[in-house]
């Protein structure tokens, strides 16, 4: 009974995940350079290309 008195003192039950205007940003600038950089990239391989290369290592 103490400990759980305790452990409710020392932690909250009811934490919450506050999202601010900065955290909206980083995210779209994460989600901009994701996409960026998918753009730039090669496209992805095939099922059939991916095969070949697995047995080839």
């Amino acid at each position: 009974m103490t400990v759980g008195w305790t452990l409710d003192l020392l932690f909250s039950r009811d934490i919450e995940q506050m999202i601010t205007l900065r955290d909206v940003e980083a995210l779209s600038d994460l989600a901009g350079r994701i996409r960026a950089r998918a753009k730039d990239s090669v496209p992805p391989l095939s099922p059939s290309e991916a095969l070949a290369i697995d047995k080839q290592l």
